[in-house]
C-alpha cells in the first residue's frame, strides 16, 4: 500500500488525485460566486441611491473583516481539521448571496457583506492550507500554479456571466446564481476528505514571531499590496468604463484571466526552481505598469492591452 508524506500529500510525488481535484472544484465554484457578486456589488448599490464612497465601503468591509477570519481560521484548522471550516463557510456564503437580492436598506447591505467577509476569508485561507498538505513540499510552487488557475478561470467567467445575467433578468438573478455556485462548492466539500489536525507544539498556537520574519512578512505584503488593489479593480471597473464610454468593459476580466491561465504554471515552476523573489519583483514592476495603463484607458483597445500587461504581472504574483 502507497504511503504519504508531508502530511498527507498524494503518494508518488502526484500533484493532481481525487482530493485536490475536489478542492480545485470547490475553489472554483467559490470564486465564481465570489467574483458574481464583487464585480456586480458596486452598481447594484449605486444604482439604489448610493454614492461611490459607500459602495467602495461596502465592498472593502469584506476584505477588512477577512483578514481577523483568515488568522483564525489558519489557527483553528490546525486545531481541529480543515473540513467544518469549509462547510461552515460555504454555507454562509451561500445564504448572504440570496440574502442580497431581497435586502432593502444600505445597512443591511453592508452587514451582510461583512459577514460574507468572515466567511469568504475562511473559507479561502483553509482551501490554501488544506492544498498544501496534499501536495509535495518540493512542488508546491508548482501545483499552487495548477491550483491558482481555476480562480483565473472562475474570474474570467462570472463577471461576464453577472453582466449577462443583469442585463436580462436583473441583479437579483445574479445573487441567486452566486448562492447557487456556493451551494456547489459546498457539495465538493462535502464529498472531500478531510487531513487529520496537527496541533501545535504547547505555546506555538498563540505566537505570532514567525510571522514577523522577513521571509514571511515581505512577501506577504508584497501579495496583500497586490490584493488590495485587484480587488478595486474588480469592484470598479465597470462604473469606471461606464464613466468613459467604454463599452463590453467585461472583456478586461476574460482577457486577463487567459493570460493568466497561460502562465501561472510555468510561473510556478520558475519559483520552484530560481526563487519567489526572482519573479515577484519583475511582476510587481509589470502589474503596476498594468495599473497605469488600466488608468489611461478611454477605448476599448487600450482596455485591453491594459489587461493583457495587467494579467502576466497579477498572475505572477498571485500563487507565490
Amino acid at each position: 500500500m502507497s504511503s504519504r508524506s508531508d502530511g498527507g500529500s498524494e503518494p508518488d510525488g502526484r500533484i493532481f488525485g481525487r482530493d485536490m481535484g475536489m478542492l480545485c472544484a470547490s475553489r472554483f465554484f467559490f470564486f465564481s460566486g465570489h467574483n458574481a457578486i464583487l464585480v456586480m456589488l458596486a452598481p447594484f448599490l449605486v444604482g439604489r441611491g448610493a454614492d461611490p464612497a459607500q459602495a467602495g465601503l461596502a465592498v472593502g468591509a469584506a476584505g477588512v473583516v477577512s483578514i481577523a477570519s483568515r488568522l483564525v481560521a489558519g489557527w483553528w484548522s490546525d486545531q481541529h481539521g480543515r473540513k467544518p471550516i469549509l462547510v461552515i463557510g460555504a454555507l454562509i456564503t451561500a445564504a448572504v448571496a440570496f440574502s442580497y437580492g431581497y435586502v432593502q436598506s444600505y445597512n443591511s447591505v453592508l452587514a451582510l457583506r461583512m459577514l460574507e467577509g468572515i466567511a469568504g476569508g475562511a473559507f479561502l485561507t483553509t482551501t490554501w492550507t488544506l492544498a498544501a498538505m496534499l501536495t509535495p513540499s518540493g512542488r508546491r510552487g508548482e501545483a499552487f500554479g495548477l491550483f491558482t488557475v481555476v480562480s483565473s478561470m472562475a474570474i474570467g467567467a462570472a463577471p461576464l456571466v453577472a453582466i449577462f445575467l443583469e442585463s436580462r433578468w436583473g441583479f437579483r438573478a445574479v445573487f441567486s446564481v452566486a448562492s447557487l455556485c456556493f451551494i456547489l462548492a459546498l457539495v465538493c466539500v462535502v464529498i472531500l476528505r478531510d487531513r487529520p489536525a496537527v496541533p501545535l507544539p504547547t505555546g506555538a498556537a498563540t505566537s505570532y514571531k514567525g510571522m514577523l520574519r522577513p521571509g514571511v512578512l515581505i512577501p506577504s505584503l508584497a501579495g496583500a499590496s497586490a490584493m488590495f488593489v485587484h480587488g478595486g479593480v474588480q469592484a470598479f471597473l465597470i462604473l469606471f468604463a461606464a464613466q468613459r464610454g467604454i463599452v463590453h468593459a467585461g472583456l478586461f476580466f476574460t482577457i486577463y484571466s487567459l493570460i493568466g491561465l497561460c502562465s501561472r504554471v510555468f510561473v510556478g515552476r520558475a519559483g520552484d526552481r530560481f526563487g519567489i523573489r526572482t519573479v515577484t519583483l519583475p511582476s510587481l514592476f509589470i502589474l503596476s505598469v498594468g495599473l497605469f495603463l488600466l488608468g489611461t484607458a478611454r477605448s476599448l483597445p487600450a482596455l485591453v492591452f491594459a489587461a493583457v500587461i495587467y494579467g502576466l504581472g497579477f498572475a505572477a504574483v498571485n500563487p507565490l
